[in-house]
């Protein structure tokens, strides 16, 4: 028995020995980062270029707070533009709501084409937020359904060519700040909900109480 506990503490002098010689052999070689996260910087940085190059976006699409209820109560799609993980943790417990992240090679944006969101008296509006108002993820989304689809923001009483965009800055921070509902899990889609097409001078609107779940949303 002796015996075996003596070999035993052999073998583990050797193996702890041997990993510190391999420590010090190889701790002066540069860290090298992975795949993922290279991918992670190179999307970060095409974000903040579509910032740098897109300035407007914010002052054309930025809405307030109650423009956003006033939005959703309207029937207009939100999009969370976060990461999925992010998004079926905890996201706005709104009608119609999907997620599409640039991180994630915008999944779920097919459900944003015009025969998806037109209405029989015109497009839903659409409203992007992200994480909160230093986030560039909204502006991404923004980018893509204009080159896309040709949506945009309404200017000058002129409406928008395809469904109007809006962005609320503030993001989650400014959800969870106001206090709006929020909900855990898969997006939700309703399909037909003639709120959507009021023209914009009503306001005493309630929503529908039971939304579907937006089939293939993640």
């Amino acid at each position: 028995m002796t015996g075996l506990l003596f070999r035993s503490l052999v073998l583990t002098g050797i193996g702890v020995a041997a990993g510190l010689g391999y420590a010090a052999a190889f701790s002066d070689l540069p860290w090298v980062p992975s795949q993922k996260q290279l991918d992670k910087e190179v999307k970060a940085r095409e974000r903040q270029e579509i910032s740098d190059e897109r300035p407007d976006i914010r002052d054309l699409a930025a809405i307030t707070l109650e423009r956003f209820q006033e939005l959703i109560a309207r029937g207009a799609i939100v999009v969370d533009a976060r990461g999925s993980e992010q998004f079926e943790e905890a996201h706005l417990d709104a009608p119609t709501i999907i997620n599409v992240s640039p991180d994630e090679e915008f999944v779920n944006i097919e459900r944003l084409g015009p025969e998806q969101v037109d209405g029989p008296q015109g497009p839903r509006p659409i409203v992007i937020y992200c994480n909160s108002e230093d986030c560039n993820l909204s502006e991404a989304v923004y980018v893509e359904l204009e080159a896309f689809y040709g949506y945009g923001t309404p200017q000058d009483d002129e409406p928008a060519a395809g469904a109007p965009l809006y962005i609320y800055l503030p993001g989650w921070d400014g959800i969870t700040r106001a206090g709006l509902a929020t909900v855990g899990g898969e997006g939700r889609w309703t399909e037909s909900w003639e709120l959507a097409d009021l023209p914009p001078g009503d306001s005493e609107i309630e929503p529908p109480s039971s939304p579907a779940p937006a089939p293939g949303d993640g």
